[in-house]
């Protein structure tokens, strides 16, 4: 009876997840050409990377330690969650700046030139990769305090966000694919960060 909300509020929030993973390439698919959507999809890839390689070993070391602390010992938990944010900070920090300073000139050395807008895309999208690559891991901290309610809320507000932001801004606004980039690169930022807090 304890754990009922799991399949219930778990199951909902990882479908949204996956939703919200895929969004940006889903509408700028149909807001731009097949071309512009390719190189976000290159540079979503390239940085998602890092993030799925690391931050999947790093959540699991993490949910190791937060479950064995449980939602008894909050006070002891926040402490383990600042420190584990702090390395990740550091960690994620130089890749980062890099990204965002050469970016375009990375893409174009490794992968052609045909790739530099997926480059400047990627640069651009590095504002947010530091929050996210900081919060992946903690984000399983939601399952061992039991506020599976409040996950669930928090992916429903991304998705209906991300639907706003990436389909209505363009359409309506006619913004550029960068700028649409860059509203979407700060809005994943906030939402990280308010994960975090």
């Amino acid at each position: 009876h304890r754990y009922r909300q799991f399949p219930f509020l778990r199951l909902p929030s990882q479908f949204l997840l996956a939703f919200s993973t895929q969004a940006p390439v889903l509408f700028f698919a149909s807001t731009y050409e097949a071309n512009i959507t390719g190189q976000l999809s290159m540079a979503l890839v390239v940085i998602a990377l890092p993030i799925t390689i690391i931050g999947k070993s790093m959540s699991n070391a993490y949910f190791a330690e937060s479950a064995s602390i449980g939602a008894r010992n909050p006070t002891k938990l926040k402490l383990v969650t600042k420190d584990i944010v702090s390395k990740l900070f550091v960690v994620s920090l130089i890749p980062a700046l890099i990204l965002l300073i050469f970016g375009e000139d990375l893409f174009s050395l490794i992968l052609g030139e045909n790739w530099k807008q997926s480059g400047q895309f990627a640069s651009i999208l590095s504002i947010y990769l530091i929050s996210q690559f900081i919060t992946s891991p903690i984000i399983t901290a939601f399952n061992v305090i039991e506020k599976n309610t409040f996950f669930l809320l928090l992916n429903i507000t991304r998705a209906v966000a991300l639907t706003l932001i990436l389909f209505a801004i363009p359409k309506y606004m006619n913004t550029t694919a960068e700028t649409t980039i860059l509203i979407y690169s700060i809005f994943m930022t906030a939402f990280y960060v308010w994960i975090y807090i």
